[in-house]
């Protein structure tokens, strides 16, 4: 199987898509179950990084994304890497990105710990 790369890729950008929906639908149970619970309170530095590190995060994906488009097309990757393989890694970063910033408007509220580790 010649484009297994990307298929590979593909199936751990959807993971990542379903891992954040997981994660938003837990939360938003939570909330609805017990409307006094907080969000975990974080020290100020943490949460002035929390507002100031995810656009820049976006932006390196953006950079990085339009890199490896530009490098497939002016090296002509195509010979050893099928588009495929280029979607699933523009996939991937997508569903990153999405990830990151679900993970950061939803977070757990305080008492209440993932049902299970990664998800």
């Amino acid at each position: 199987m010649r484009h297994w790369t990307g298929v590979a890729l593909v199936v751990a950008a959807a993971w990542l898509v379903r891992a954040a929906l997981r994660q938003r639908n837990r939360v938003r149970a939570a909330a609805v179950r017990d409307t006094s619970a907080q969000a975990h309170a974080l020290h100020p530095s943490l949460a002035m990084l929390g507002d100031i590190l995810p656009p820049l995060i976006l932006l390196a994906l953006a950079v990085v994304a339009a890199q490896i488009v530009l490098a497939y097309a002016v090296l002509g990757a195509g010979r050893l890497f099928s588009l495929l393989d280029l979607g699933g890694f523009l996939a991937l970063l997508a569903a990153y990105a999405f990830w990151m910033i679900v993970k950061t408007q939803y977070r757990e509220v305080a008492g209440r710990r993932p049902s299970s580790p990664g998800a």
